[in-house]
C-alpha cells in the first residue's frame, strides 16, 4: 500500500494535462474562427467557407469526444470500478478510437473530388496590362537579347 499512487495525485496529474489541450484546442479554435471570419469578409468562394465550417464542426465534436473520454477516465479513477482485465478501454482504447474518428472525418473533408483545384493556391496575375507595360518588357527583353514578337 505505501507504494500505491493515490487517486487524489493522479486526478491532479490528469486535470492539469487536460487544461494544456483545452488551451491548446481554444488557441486552434479562435484561430479558425479569425480565418473564417477573413474568408467571408474577402467573400472568397463559399467551396472555402463550407470547407472550414466543416473543419470547425469536427474540431468541436472532436472536442466533445474527449471531454467524455476525460469524464470517463476521472471516474473510473475516483470510483476505481473498472475490473482490470478492462483498464485498457477507458486509458488506451477510448483515446485512440477519438483521434482515429478524428483524422478519418478530416481525411473525408480534405478527400480529393472534382473542385479541388479551386481549394489550391495561385498567384493572381493583372490581365489588364497596359501598352506602357508591354513596351517596357519589350525593350528589357531587347536589352537582355531575347527575340521578341509582336502578338
Amino acid at each position: 500500500d505505501q507504494y500505491m499512487i493515490t487517486p487524489r495525485f493522479i486526478m491532479a496529474i490528469t486535470v492539469s494535462d487536460s487544461l494544456i489541450w483545452l488551451v491548446l484546442f481554444m488557441w486552434v479554435y479562435c484561430k479558425f474562427n479569425s480565418l473564417l471570419v477573413t474568408l467571408q469578409d474577402q467573400k472568397l468562394g463559399s467551396e472555402i467557407v463550407r470547407l472550414f465550417l466543416n473543419v470547425r464542426l469536427v474540431l468541436v465534436g472532436t472536442f466533445l469526444l474527449a471531454a467524455v473520454v476525460l469524464l470517463m477516465q476521472l471516474a473510473d479513477v475516483w470510483l476505481a470500478v473498472t475490473p482490470w482485465k478492462l483498464q485498457w478501454v477507458p486509458y488506451d482504447a477510448a483515446p485512440h478510437a477519438v483521434y482515429t474518428l478524428f483524422l478519418l472525418a478530416v481525411m473525408i473533408l480534405w478527400w480529393p473530388h472534382a473542385d479541388s483545384r479551386k481549394l489550391g493556391y495561385y498567384d493572381s496575375v493583372n490581365q489588364d496590362e497596359t501598352e506602357a507595360g508591354k513596351e517596357a518588357c519589350r525593350v528589357v527583353a531587347e536589352q537582355v537579347g531575347a527575340k521578341v514578337e509582336e502578338y
